[in-house]
């Protein structure tokens, strides 16, 4: 909790000192650097802990993935301030908000939206790029709300049955042949496990981009709903990525 915090002290202080007309360049650097710090901990301080417990890899991997979100986030948080504070410096227009008819959403002119709900909004919002302002949906719908979460809990219990019943199985047989290195066996448990490897893959991608982030959006009014494009129509293996 401590990176998170830090990066926003730094840029809440910044802020104070623009609109007071206080801010040199020479504090920019100081700024960004003290930030990178704190971005950098909060993505260190969670590996090395795991270390030092030896924690199993599930539970590494349930800290380690919501920790590389909040550090993406925590780095575009301070980009994207650290923009418009040059912007605001140079142009000498620093106060006020400007509203504008984009998607619904209000962009805030800096530094108005250097506060403490605006950088908790962002760090729950399903996004990775910081903005001034976000498209917000106007009303909650509890009945899709429902359904969104019945699917959740439908797709989760399909992966546990397809590693329960397809993939563990195959794994554990996969120890002796692994052992007297049988490479034509090897191959063909590789290629056993390849279709419900793909399968449990397709769900999870379903259950985390179309399920939770739509989840977590509708609870927070988020009105930008385009989690992924159609990778599946996409030509190169860049667009697929």
């Amino acid at each position: 909790a401590a990176g998170p915090i830090l990066v926003f002290l730094l840029e809440w202080l910044a802020a104070k000192r623009v609109m007071k007309d206080k801010f040199r360049s020479r504090d920019q650097g100081i700024v960004i650097t003290f930030q990178a710090i704190a971005a950098i901990s909060a993505l260190f301080l969670p590996c090395v802990l795991i270390l030092r417990a030896d924690a199993p890899p599930l539970h590494g991997f349930l800290l380690i993935f919501p920790t590389v979100i909040l550090w993406m986030k925590l780095v575009s948080y301070a980009h994207c301030n650290a923009d418009l504070r040059e912007e605001a410096i140079s142009s000498k227009h620093v106060t006020g908000t400007e509203v504008l008819a984009v998607q619904d959403a209000v962009m805030q002119r800096y530094p108005d939206n250097v506060n403490v709900k605006d950088f908790l909004y962002f760090l729950a919002a399903p996004t990775l790029c910081y903005q001034t302002g976000f498209p917000r949906s106007e009303r909650l719908r509890p009945r899709w709300l429902l359904r969104r979460f019945a699917e959740l809990i439908f797709m989760a219990g399909l992966q546990l049955f397809l590693v329960e019943q397809y993939v563990l199985p195959t794994v554990h047989n996969s120890i002796d042949t692994l052992g007297h290195m049988n490479f034509v066996g090897i191959a063909e448990r590789v290629l056993k496990l390849s279709i419900p490897c793909l399968y449990v893959w397709l769900c999870s991608f379903y259950s985390l981009f179309h399920l939770w982030l739509n989840i977590v959006a509708e609870l927070l009014q988020f009105g930008d709903r385009e989690f992924y494009k159609d990778w599946w129509n996409a030509s190169t293996l860049d667009d697929y990525w």
